[in-house]
């Protein structure tokens, strides 16, 4: 694993290097929130107060390094994800670590021991299509890290215990227009028990509509709204969220 860490931090430097070198007008800084109220991810219940997710990310050309997190207004819940991607003809190849343990106010955050650690690395591979027909499919799995069987899963097997789940997720996705207002029709499984379900199934599908509401002649506030349903955990939720 220190190996891999490496590597990206390699990768990472003479990404900077190189961007810095080049024209920095193709340079593009993203920095913007959204508010939710509630946090749904994948069909699967990740707090279901209201909480505020701040984005802020680094392109250029066809790479992507950013950060992003979610937390509530009691500060039960925290999240903190990074990322690195590389997009080149419709392909996105990335890397995420993602960060949201229980009990995350005692946890040391920079602990990557493999039997120890909060974070979860996920490997992932998006395809996004032509504007002719622009469906979107995406592959992911969690490969290193806080993603292992337990007692939850194998209560009279403890030779499972402690074993990666390898917790995997593919979604296709399709956007529609419908007047001035965007409407996104997702239907996303997972092939084998783990994090998102007991086994094969549709653990997240639905509907996402958005929307800019005009406040002044100079600002737009957009606003979208979320219909998920999970079948493997019969589950419905629907969720507004509002960016800045």
């Amino acid at each position: 694993m220190r190996k891999f860490y490496f590597i990206l931090i390699v990768l990472t430097v003479s990404l900077i290097t190189n961007l810095n070198a080049q024209d920095t007008k193709k340079n593009s800084l993203k920095v913007s929130s959204d508010f939710v109220s509630s946090y749904i991810w994948r069909g699967a219940i990740c707090d279901l107060s209201p909480n505020i997710q701040p984005t802020l990310a680094f392109t250029k050309g066809g790479f992507e390094i950013g950060a992003w997190g979610s937390t509530n207004f009691s500060g039960s819940y925290k999240e903190v994800d990074l990322c690195a991607l590389y997009t080149i003809k419709g392909f996105t190849i990335g890397v995420y670590d993602y960060y949201w343990p229980a009990g995350w106010s005692t946890k040391n955050y920079f602990k990557y021991d493999k039997d120890k650690t909060g974070h979860i690395i996920e490997g992932m591979l998006k395809y996004s299509g032509p504007e002719a027909f622009p469906l979107t499919i995406t592959a992911s799995s969690w490969v290193y890290g806080d993603d292992k069987f337990s007692a939850v899963e194998y209560p009279t097997d403890s030779t499972k215990w402690g074993d990666n789940r390898y917790s995997s997720y593919f979604e296709l996705l399709y956007p529609l227009k419908i007047s001035d207002n965007k409407l996104e029709v997702f239907l996303g499984m997972t092939p084998q028990k783990g994090y998102y379900g007991n086994g094969l199934g549709v653990i997240n599908m639905g509907f996402t509509g958005y929307r800019n509401i005009k406040i002044t002649d100079n600002f737009e506030l957009p606003v979208k709204a979320s219909l998920i349903a999970n079948p493997q955990a019969e589950k419905v939720f629907f969720v507004l969220g509002i960016t800045i």
